[in-house]
């Protein structure tokens, strides 16, 4: 836009049709999205539509620079046939040790679970037992001393095998309550097993 007056509103449709006449007339029909002001610093006002139209564009001039997949999978084949056989073997090598390490991790955290079990911890604090003891795991403490150390440190992880579960009764009793006299059953269990040593 040629003119220099810096308060004047120009329609496109008014510019062209008036053929560089005075644009301060106004044309009828005009819509005020299409609106283009000629002050200086302002900008032009797009519609919906026109902003759609824009995006479409780029993102189609963008598109014609890059690969489609079927052509990434050729080029990824062609790289590999490119490939030496040292490379490929340093691949497959290099992959093989990452499933072994990952094999090794996996083992070691059954490990872990088991020795923490052996100790007495309960099935709910296991995972918690091992996830306090890793970090003391060093070159120096193995990570059974680690779980030990964590035992000793929280022994509300362990269960106490001797006690009765309170609030529940099963008919047994755990232990003899202190005292060296047998039930029936036990009398007659035992004088039908003399050679039976508990």
């Amino acid at each position: 836009m040629a003119e220099t007056n810096t308060n004047t509103t120009v329609t496109e449709t008014n510019k062209v049709e008036n053929n560089g006449g005075d644009p301060t007339q106004a044309v009828k029909g005009n819509s005020p999205e299409k609106a283009v002001s000629t002050n200086e610093g302002a900008e032009k006002t797009f519609t919906q539509a026109e902003l759609d139209e824009i995006v479409k564009q780029r993102l189609e001039r963008q598109k014609k620079g890059q690969p489609t997949k079927e052509e990434m999978d050729a080029f990824h084949k062609w790289q590999d046939s490119q490939k030496t056989a040292e490379q490929l073997s340093a691949e497959k090598i290099s992959a093989a040790e990452s499933r072994a390490a990952e094999a090794e991790k996996k083992a070691a955290a059954a490990e872990a679970k088991a020795y923490a079990y052996s100790k007495g911890v309960n099935a709910e604090a296991v995972d918690d037992v091992i996830a306090l003891a890793i970090p003391k795991v060093d070159d120096n403490t193995t990570m059974e001393k680690a779980i030990e150390a964590v035992i000793a440190k929280y022994p509300s992880f362990c269960s106490a095998k001797s006690e009765a579960p309170k609030g529940i009764t099963t008919g047994v009793s755990f232990g003899n309550g202190g005292g060296s006299q047998l039930s029936g059953v036990e009398a007659a269990f035992y004088a039908k097993n003399p050679d039976l040593k508990i």
